[in-house]
């Protein structure tokens, strides 16, 4: 069994449309090698998002880690393990809430500080150290 230690870098918003409250992140990790991986996301929930967002990089990591020719059922098997889980977890969780509190003054209509909310959502971004 070959174990993979992840460790999340940095998450960023590189796209938001207001038009369906669409949002494409950019999330940078490292699991010896920086890697990164670009999400699309068109319904927000901020504890389902964010682990999506876990759940796909270990999905990742398996797949690019993965010796299909071994010899043994067991040397085949990646085990992905993210580093400081429940911190990372929680400021992932917070930095998604963040986007989710800024598209529902969106959603509500307001039209004080629209594009500034806009502008705001595409600014986006979080660091994990």
């Amino acid at each position: 069994m070959k174990v993979i230690n992840v460790t999340l870098n940095s998450i960023k918003v590189i796209n938001f449309t207001p038009r369906d409250f669409s949002l494409e992140l950019l999330v940078v990790f490292n699991d010896g090698k920086e890697r990164i991986i670009r999400f699309k996301i068109s319904e927000i929930d901020s504890e389902r998002t964010a682990a999506g967002i876990l759940s796909r990089i270990r999905k990742y990591e398996q797949t690019m880690h993965q010796n299909k020719e071994s010899e043994t059922i067991l040397d085949s098997i990646v085990g992905v393990n993210i580093n400081n889980y429940p911190e990372t977890f929680e400021k992932l969780y917070y930095f998604v809430s963040r986007i989710v509190e800024k598209i529902e003054q969106l959603k509500s209509g307001k039209s004080e500080g629209y594009i500034s909310n806009i502008l705001a959502i595409n600014a986006m971004r979080a660091e994990f150290d």
